[in-house]
């Protein structure tokens, strides 16, 4: 029965189960918490709020990325986009999804950057300029990164004031 309940836990299929697990990670690694893990725990459970309802894309390789944004015009909200960024069926290691992340944005046209794993300035920019994002920003507040693979949680990225963690989920 263990193995059942561990099998279900790392397949979810509902947002609810997704940010369960995802504070289940948090939790397994504190150890690797960057700063005060009570205000870590906080800004996550913040941030996973905003964690939009299940997309059945998740279940394939998947990256998938959200920011929550300032927006350059005041309004009343904070301003969230999010992607899922489809990978080939290919098992991978993070070093390879940086690497294939890297290559989607020089295929856009973007300059290669250190971490691709969350959201440039740049990329934020083009999704309002293709009218996929509807906020020009002043700046990025926070960030969420959830790497599926065949809708198993792998790792999660945060940043949250300058500074990221990803986190194994094994």
């Amino acid at each position: 029965m263990q193995y059942l309940i561990h099998f279900i836990r790392n397949r979810p299929q509902s947002s609810i189960v997704i940010k369960e697990e995802i504070i289940r990670i948090v939790n397994k690694n504190k150890k690797d918490i960057p700063t005060d893990y009570a205000l870590f725990l906080d800004k996550v459970e913040e941030i996973l709020f905003h964690f939009p309802e299940y997309d059945p894309e998740w279940r394939n390789r998947t990256v998938f990325r959200l920011a929550k944004a300032q927006a350059l015009n005041p309004i009343y909200e904070d301003p969230v986009y999010f992607e899922n960024i489809p990978l080939p069926d290919v098992r991978h290691d993070l070093d390879l999804v940086l690497k294939m992340l890297n290559y989607l944005r020089e295929k856009k046209g973007f300059a290669k950057v250190k971490m691709p794993l969350f959201i440039q300035p740049d990329e934020l920019y083009h999704a309002y300029t293709q009218g996929k994002f509807g906020y020009e920003i002043k700046n990025i507040v926070s960030q969420l990164v959830v790497v599926f693979q065949r809708g198993m949680i792998d790792y999660v990225g945060f940043v949250f004031d300058f500074k990221f963690a990803i986190l194994e989920a094994r």
